[in-house]
């Protein structure tokens, strides 16, 4: 089922993708942090979209932009003009979405369950920790009560999706086959190998005296093996990589999971060979080589599950984007708030 949401979704807090940045000021008290939020967001005007019988209130947008705008505030960061343009447009444009999907739903029978939601939250909240989940509810702004009317609302827009929008959406083998034929590259498996590893971290901030002595260190380990030493004995004594913990087993390796350095060596090496020094921005690097794997082609049966998955999302998101389109071309929708230029 392809999950509807709102702006409302209490597993993760409203984030506005812009890069943060330094601003140039003191540390800011509350109150002047306030202040300086209510200027920043007078640009949204009163209606900040509107539908046939109705509108979405600017105050409903700064009411969601408020907390993070104050937290980013305290924190010396703000947000560009532009970005901050196109946070509240795109929260605009997701209310109307959700006002015009919500009226559809309750239309075909799907009514909100405010019981089911409330449930839903105090499952969240146990879940979080009470620490956390104020923390969470003091970032959406607004009162316990409206964010389960939310979470009530979207589970009625989701069951009228899962139950009315999804099943006409029309997908069988002869779609996945095309697909398979179209896209037959991608679906490979590449070369592999049973790799132990051994690895010196490099330390970028230690001095060039020290550095030195990683690889000297890594020489050190290839000696141990050479003189009768078990690689594994090595890697599980000195090893910096996580696999030091299994004797420095990597397991089987797809070559395309190794970095360039890594893969060329990997290739070169015969069964039971050990590798020379291998230097890569990590560190330095022991490769011994295990039994290979060659790589090979999948055919239809072994991804046609994965395929039709693929379909099923891209062709379900496609047609909720019809539907919106639909609703917004039949409300007469709008949104007031311009777009920003990044």
């Amino acid at each position: 089922m392809t999950a509807y949401r709102s702006v409302f979704s209490l597993a993760v807090l409203l984030a506005f993708p812009g890069r943060a940045q330094e601003a140039p000021r003191a540390r800011l008290s509350e109150a002047d942090a306030n202040a300086i939020v209510e200027r920043a967001l007078l640009f949204i005007p009163a209606v900040a979209a509107s539908f046939d019988g109705g509108v979405i209130k600017g105050e409903r947008i700064r009411v969601l932009m408020r907390p993070q705008m104050r937290a980013r505030l305290m924190a010396k960061m703000v947000v560009p003009p532009a970005q901050l343009l196109s946070w509240a447009r795109a929260l605009a444009e997701s209310e109307l979405d959700h006002e015009l999907l919500l009226q559809q739903a309750v239309g075909a029978g799907y009514k909100p369950d405010l019981p089911a939601a409330s449930l839903q939250l105090e499952k969240r909240r146990d879940a979080m920790g009470e620490e956390l989940y104020r923390e969470t509810m003091a970032m959406q702004g607004v009162p316990e009560a409206t964010v389960v009317r939310k979470l009530a609302e979207n589970g009625a827009v989701n069951r009228w999706i899962a139950e009315q929008v999804e099943p006409s959406i029309a997908l069988d083998e002869t779609d996945a086959k095309a697909y398979f034929k179209k896209h037959r590259k991608e679906f490979a498996l590449p070369r592999s190998r049973q790799l132990w590893h051994i690895l010196v971290a490099k330390r970028p901030k230690a001095p060039k005296s020290r550095q030195r002595l990683l690889r000297r260190n890594a020489v050190e380990m290839r000696q141990r093996i050479a003189e009768g030493m078990s690689f594994q004995s090595v890697a599980k004594l000195g090893s910096d990589c996580p696999s030091a913990m299994n004797n420095g087993n990597l397991g089987l390796v797809s070559e395309d999971r190794l970095n360039k350095e890594l893969r060329s060596a990997a290739r070169k090496l015969k069964m039971g060979e050990i590798s020379g020094i291998i230097e890569s921005r990590a560190g330095y690097h022991l490769l011994m080589a295990g039994a290979g794997a060659p790589g090979r082609k999948l055919g239809f049966g072994e991804v046609k599950e994965q395929i039709m998955k693929q379909l099923q999302g891209e062709t379900a998101a496609q047609a909720m984007e019809r539907v919106k389109q639909r609703a917004h071309e039949a409300a007469h929708a709008r949104v007031h708030i311009a777009a920003g230029k990044e």
